[in-house]
C-alpha cells in the first residue's frame, strides 16, 4: 500500500512566498513586452544613425561643389537655373568639381542621386533601413545598384539655404492615408495630408533637413513638419 501524505507535512504558502511570486510575474509581465520591442527600437536608432551619415555625405559632396546637393547640379557639372535666393548669387553656368544629377530628377528614381555620394558614403549598406525587410544590401554603388538597394527617399529640390526641407528619410510615406508609390512625389506647403504607413517603424519615421538633423518623428507632426519647410515645392524620389 502507498503510504499517504501527512496532514502535518502539508503547508500554505506564506504571505511573503505568496508576494514574492506575485513580484515575479509582475516583473516578468512588464519585461517582456520591453524584450520583444527592443530588437525593433534598436533598429530605429540604426535607421537615425543612417540618415545622419547620408546628411552628412550631402553636406560634404556640397563643400566642393558650389555650396549645393548634386540634384542642384547639371550632368554636365555646370550649375544652370540656379535659384536667385542663393546669397550670394552663384554665376550662371559655374563649374563643380562633378558631374550632378539634375536632369535625372524627372525619372523619380533616389539611388541615381545616392549613387553621385559614393565616396562620402563608402558604403551602400547605409542605405538600407534594418526595418525595411524588402529591400537589400548592395555589394557596392557600381555593380547593379538600383532601388531595391535604397530605402530612403531624396529631396531633389532641397537647398540648405532652407534648413527645414526633407533632404531625405524613410520611403513608407502616406498622402491622405494611402501609402505613396515609388517615383516622384510632389510635396507642397499647403498639401498637409502627409503621414506615415505602419510599415518599419510602426506609425512613426525619420527625416533628415537640409540642415543636416534627422528627426525622429510621428504621423501626427509630420504633416507640420512638412507644412513649415520654407519653400512652396520639394519633389520626393521615393525608391
Amino acid at each position: 500500500m502507498k503510504a499517504r501524505p501527512s496532514k502535518h507535512n502539508l503547508r500554505a504558502f506564506t504571505l511573503i512566498e505568496l508576494l514574492v511570486i506575485i513580484a515575479i510575474v509582475a516583473i516578468a509581465c512588464f519585461l517582456i513586452p520591453a524584450l520583444v520591442k527592443a530588437p525593433r527600437r534598436y533598429s530605429r536608432i540604426n535607421c537615425t544613425n543612417n540618415l545622419k551619415q547620408v546628411a552628412l555625405a550631402f553636406k560634404v559632396w556640397a563643400i566642393d561643389n558650389a555650396d549645393m546637393f548634386p540634384m542642384a547640379i547639371s550632368t554636365n557639372g555646370i550649375v544652370t537655373n540656379h535659384p536667385a535666393s542663393f546669397t550670394p548669387p552663384i554665376p550662371a553656368h559655374s563649374e563643380t568639381n562633378g558631374p550632378g544629377s539634375k536632369e535625372l530628377i524627372p525619372s523619380g528614381l533616389a539611388y541615381v542621386h545616392f549613387q553621385l555620394l559614393s565616396n562620402e558614403l563608402s558604403t551602400p549598406k547605409i542605405l538600407v533601413c534594418p526595418n525595411d525587410k524588402s529591400k537589400t544590401v548592395a555589394t557596392n554603388f557600381a555593380v547593379q545598384f538600383n532601388e531595391k538597394n535604397v530605402s530612403y527617399f531624396v529631396g531633389t529640390d532641397a537647398q540648405d539655404i532652407y534648413p527645414q526641407m526633407f533632404l531625405s528619410g524613410d520611403r513608407h510615406l502616406a498622402f491622405n492615408g494611402k501609402a505613396i508609390s515609388p517615383g516622384l512625389f510632389v510635396l507642397t506647403t499647403n498639401n498637409p495630408p502627409l503621414s506615415w504607413t505602419k510599415a518599419n517603424h510602426d506609425m512613426s519615421g525619420n527625416i533628415g533637413l537640409a540642415d543636416g538633423s534627422v528627426q525622429t518623428i510621428s504621423s501626427s507632426m509630420l504633416s507640420p513638419l512638412a507644412s513649415s519647410q520654407g519653400f512652396a515645392t520639394n519633389r520626393l524620389a521615393i525608391p
